[in-house]
């Protein structure tokens, strides 16, 4: 049995382990929005690049570059409201920047009088 003295001894050097290692795990919550941003490629590059196999999703009918309510720069996705699904299919961010996705409704051109006919 330990003595008070090295019980406190072992008590102490656990909780400086289990600080130690709280403190060197990944944080998983950090906000996209505090990477460096001269550390990464133009948004148009980005969206450019990842905009086929977006648009591969079923459900995704649209990419485009936008911006957060605070200005801060955003992939936009374009996402039938009727495939919930293809939410899982989508990532939190790309290369650095959030990607938020909107819920739309069928996209389809316009006729020639802009009305639709």
């Amino acid at each position: 049995m330990l003595n008070p003295m090295n019980r406190r001894a072992v008590i102490a050097l656990v909780g400086f382990l289990l600080l130690a290692a709280a403190s060197c795990s990944p944080n998983r919550e950090k906000p996209v929005k505090e990477s460096n941003p001269a550390q990464r490629p133009p948004i148009a590059e980005v969206l450019a690049r990842h905009t086929p196999s977006l648009m591969a999703i079923d459900g995704v009918v649209g990419t485009y570059q936008g911006a957060l309510p605070d200005g801060a720069p955003a992939i936009k996705i374009l996402l039938l409201d009727d495939h919930p699904e293809a939410r899982a299919k989508i990532p939190e961010e790309l290369e650095g920047y959030p990607v938020v996705i909107e819920g739309t409704d069928e996209i389809r051109p316009m006729g020639k009088d802009s009305t639709g006919s």
